[in-house]
């Protein structure tokens, strides 16, 4: 909970559409951690005006807004301070959340705590929420719900998973739940970022849109109640909502494709566009720094070219460099390393490669060497004699690619070895 020493001004920004019946509950275990709230009715059609109109003994009172979006506002009467918000038409949660964040970064509030108001998040959770903030103001604080939770329908959490999975895609963030509704948003960057998705997609959005200006996601651990007294409520629209949603990944991974990265906010870090990190992960400048700094490191390298030059030897032609990559990434090597590794299959070695594991093959296999005097060139296409040496090949460049992955090896940790650290490294003499 906030306390007088905090750094940061803290906000509650609850939006709610027809959850009347869990509303009283949640806005009275908020009160509780005596912090600002504002409450954005967004357009229900329940008893929501009149619960707000009468928590607390609240007045309401018109205040001036735009045209389309009539407010209305509080005059609380506990020295916290309640704002109630109001869309004439319900506009989304996206909308209401900005409307919330708005107004609260106009009252002169850093951050805000968002809380669905269906009953199943726990305001107990929101002060280790607010550590996490204190520890790093820029940062994106999300709820993490339990991987496995009573109740939850086997929909939402598959959900949840393909929605974590496109996050990291797009935006180079890890979390284990994207879709959590208990969060903390600094204001200041939040409100600069142009996470243009409405509805629920904007929760997605947002933290895509975080990595990509290299700010901080963190998140920390919260309960989750799916089971709620009087039954869930939920105003998701399993079509509409979800081709919203795979439209909303379609536009991000586009973008996350331009080779124009969008503007940063913080000092790079390890998000970004698929671009920024793909460059990020090939970039040579990196991997001398790596070897020149970090002697320890060196056998990686080592591992990395011996395994590039296994991939060399076998028979993938056209996909080496691709299958290089896929294992660099599996096996977290450098993909510089084991790149260049592979590269030992281009002309002119390449075909004495292939000559050598037919060879090689064709003795392991018959005991004894190949001969291609009995073959007669004219009248046996080349595709039957691809046949006819396949298996020797396949054998051939396995045995082959081993024992010359090993010789990389070693040759490799001896070469690397006469790379000269780096000045903060060399030992004094």
């Amino acid at each position: 909970m906030a306390g007088a020493e905090s750094t940061l001004r803290v906000a509650i920004v609850a939006p709610t559409y027809n959850n009347a019946r869990t509303l009283p509950h949640v806005l009275n275990t908020l009160a509780t951690l005596n912090l600002p709230i504002f409450v954005v009715n967004d357009g229900s059609t329940d008893r929501t005006a009149e619960i707000l109109s009468g928590w607390h003994g609240l007045v309401l009172k018109a205040v001036s807004s735009s045209p389309e979006d009539t407010a209305l506002s509080t005059r609380p009467c506990h020295p916290e301070g309640v704002t109630v918000l109001t869309h004439p038409r319900n506009r989304g949660k996206a909308a209401a959340m900005r409307t919330g964040f708005e107004a609260a970064r106009a009252a002169g509030f850093t951050h805000a705590v968002t809380i669905d108001t269906d009953g199943q998040h726990n305001a107990s959770d929101i002060p280790a929420l607010l550590a996490a903030a204190e520890l790093n103001p820029q940062a994106l604080v999300i709820g993490s719900r339990p991987a496995v939770m009573d109740a939850c329908p086997l929909a939402s959490n598959a959900g949840r998973r393909i929605s974590n999975f496109f996050v990291h895609l797009e935006g180079g963030v890890r979390v284990d739940d994207s879709q959590c509704g208990l969060r903390i948003y600094p204001l200041a960057e939040t409100l600069a970022l142009p996470a243009a998705a409405s509805r629920f997609g904007f929760e997605t959005e947002i933290i895509i849109r975080f990595g990509w200006a290299q700010l901080p996601v963190v998140e920390v651990p919260v309960q989750c109640v799916y089971d709620v007294p009087g039954g869930r409520v939920t105003h998701f629209r399993r079509g509409p909502d979800t081709l919203a949603a795979m439209r909303m990944h379609a536009r991000l991974l586009t973008r996350s494709l331009y080779l124009v990265p969008p503007k940063r906010l913080a000092p790079p870090s390890t998000s970004g566009t698929l671009v920024q990190r793909f460059l990020r992960w090939m970039n040579p400048a990196t991997a001398w720094r790596t070897i020149r700094h970090h002697p320890h490191e060196r056998p990686r390298y080592a591992v990395a070219f011996s395994v590039g030059v296994m991939i060399a030897n076998l028979p993938l032609y056209g996909v080496q460099s691709i299958l290089s990559l896929l294992v660099a990434r599996r096996l977290r090597l450098p993909p510089l390393a084991v790149l260049a590794g592979s590269h030992v299959s281009t002309p002119p070695i390449g075909p004495l490669l292939i000559a050598l594991a037919i060879g090689v093959g064709h003795w392991l296999l018959h005991g004894e060497f190949l001969s291609l005097v009995n073959i007669d060139f004219q009248h046996v296409s080349y595709l039957q004699l691809l046949r006819s040496v396949a298996a020797d090949w396949i054998i051939g460049s396995l045995a082959c690619g081993l024992a010359m992955a090993v010789l990389t090896y070693v040759l490799a940790r001896l070469t690397l070895n006469f790379v000269p650290l780096a000045p903060t490294q060399a030992s004094p003499h």
